[in-house]
């Protein structure tokens, strides 16, 4: 009896562990950050197959293939990005109120390029639908990466601050946990496991940051990259971009099963 209940009990659990992890991808794929997550990755992952099928010379059709889909995702992602500006206008809003001056102006600064950005992404897709023709939509995609380059720099610099206050806080919690004294002791290690996970999401977001100022400075031609280490470093970030909301939402299904 106990050999027939134990691979039943196996299946059972497997089906369990299956059935969760087609819900987090379910939920995974309903949200608008985890689409374009995706959509990015085919982007930038196609371009890197488009640079190595380039070279290859019986491998034309195929080329041509995948620059069609790059160039399609390219486009629907641009579509998909209209309207954000207001996200980030928003956002400088709300950054007004934060109390340290630092956060505060890597925050708004941020915003307000990437609001920038997206506008001149906009013009761009306007420009390559046909719905408006602009005659310099060179320089407009310039503007872009340097928008674009700029927001990655400040948030890149807000990252950094931030390790640093983490890093801080983490050990004034360890001293007062090393006390040994009774409700403050305890207190400190919860703090410093909720710091840790901090610390943890702002790697990240450092690394994420750090490889993704590699994609405008290549756009302007400011650092040599060819086609293929952009299309790896962009579909590295994109990933790493999926992982943060991917991980949030198991966990906020963890703490609903409770």
């Amino acid at each position: 009896m106990y050999e027939l209940s134990t691979p039943f009990l196996n299946i059972h659990g497997c089906a369990t562990s299956w059935d969760g992890q087609a819900d987090h991808t379910v939920k995974f794929l309903s949200s608008t950050v985890g689409r374009d997550r995706i959509n990015r990755f085919v982007q930038y992952f196609g371009r890197f197959v488009l640079f190595h099928a380039q070279k290859n010379a019986d491998q034309k059709h195929f080329a041509a293939q995948i620059a069609g889909l790059v160039a399609v995702v390219g486009a629907t992602r641009k579509v998909m990005r209209t309207g954000r500006q207001l996200e980030f206008l928003r956002g400088i809003q709300k950054s007004l109120a934060l109390k340290d001056s630092v956060v505060k102006v890597t925050t708004i600064m941020k915003s307000l390029f990437m609001a920038a950005w997206l506008s001149f992404d906009t013009c761009q897709w306007l420009h390559t639908a046909g719905v408006y023709k602009f005659e310099n939509i060179k320089d407009i995609g310039t503007k872009a990466f340097k928008c674009w380059l700029f927001a990655l720099l400040f948030s890149f610099t807000g990252d950094i601050y931030k390790l640093q206050m983490n890093a801080k806080k983490l050990a004034i919690e360890n001293k007062v946990a090393s006390s040994g004294k009774g409700d403050e002791s305890a207190v400190a290690k919860k703090n410093i496991k909720a710091l840790k996970v901090e610390r943890g999401k702002l790697w990240i977001t450092t690394v994420q940051d750090g490889v993704d100022i590699l994609l405008p400075a290549s756009g302007l031609e400011y650092i040599g990259l060819d086609g293929g280490w952009v299309g790896l470093a962009g579909a590295f970030t994109s990933l790493l971009g999926g992982f943060i909301p991917l991980t949030l939402l198991i966990k906020d299904s963890h703490w609903n099963s409770i």
